[in-house]
C-alpha cells in the first residue's frame, strides 16, 4: 500500500538489476510471487518478497520481507546462522548455542553467529569479502535450512539452501547486487572449504 510514495516500483528496480547482473525478472500472479533470478555456476539464486501477518487481540499487523535463496548439495549437513544482533538475537537463544566470534571486532559487535561446528563457521565467515557485505545491511539474517512443506522437507535428501532475509522490500539497486554477491561468495567459500558440493542440487525454486 502506498508503494508509489517510496520511489521507483519494485518491479522497475528488480527488472533493471536483473538486466545488469545477467539475470531475469518474472512477474508473479495470483498464486505465485514475482522474483528476480540469476544463475551462478551450478546454482540458482532466486530473490522474492513475502508478508507475515500477525494478530494480537483486536490489533492486526503485517511485516514485509525480502529473501534471497540458493539451494545447494550439503552432504556434510553443515548448518549455521548469522543475524543482526538488535533484531534477531532472541531467535538464536532458543537453540542454546553460544555466540561465535569470527575475529573481526566490528562484525562481532554487530552480528550474532550460531552453530555447532565453530572452527568451520569461523573459517567460512572470516573473509573480508563476506563480513564486509553483511555490514552493509541494517537488518539481515542468514540461515542454512530446507524448504519445508506442511510436515516434511520439499528438498531431496542432502540438499539445503542458503537463505538471506531482510526486513522490508529491497529497492536499492546497489544493495540488491551486494546481496547477490554475498550469496555467491558464501557458497564459493563453502565449496572451497569442502563444506558444500559444487554440483547442481537440481532444484528449481521457481516451482515452490
Amino acid at each position: 500500500m502506498f508503494d508509489f510514495l517510496l520511489g521507483p516500483s519494485k518491479r522497475d528496480v528488480w527488472t533493471s538489476v536483473a538486466e545488469e547482473i545477467g539475470g531475469g525478472y518474472a512477474e508473479g500472479g495470483f498464486w505465485k510471487r514475482d522474483y528476480l533470478i540469476k544463475k551462478h555456476q551450478a546454482w540458482q539464486l532466486v530473490m522474492d518478497s513475502y508478508t507475515v501477518s500477525s494478530n494480537s487481540g483486536s490489533r492486526h499487523s503485517s511485516t514485509r520481507y525480502t529473501r534471497l535463496r540458493l539451494p545447494f548439495k550439503n552432504p556434510a549437513g553443515f548448518r549455521f546462522q548469522v543475524y543482526t544482533a538488535s533484531i534477531f538475537a532472541p531467535l538464536g537463544e532458543l537453540f542454546g548455542m553460544q555466540n561465535i566470534d569470527i575475529g573481526d571486532s566490528k562484525f562481532d559487535d554487530q552480528m550474532v553467529v550460531k552453530g555447532y561446528r565453530t572452527s568451520d563457521i569461523q573459517e567460512q565467515l572470516n573473509h573480508d569479502s563476506i563480513y564486509d557485505k553483511f555490514l552493509k545491511f541494517h537488518y539481515i539474517r542468514l540461515t542454512v535450512d530446507e524448504e519445508r512443506g506442511f510436515f516434511t522437507s520439499r528438498f531431496p535428501e542432502g540438499v539445503t539452501q542458503l537463505k538471506l532475509t531482510l526486513r522490508g522490500i529491497l529497492r536499492d539497486p546497489e544493495r540488491i547486487k551486494t546481496l547477490f554477491l554475498l550469496a555467491t561468495f558464501l557458497i564459493e567459500r563453502m565449496v572451497q572449504l569442502d563444506l558444500a558440493s559444487p554440483e547442481s542440487p537440481e532444484i528449481d525454486l521457481t516451482q515452490f
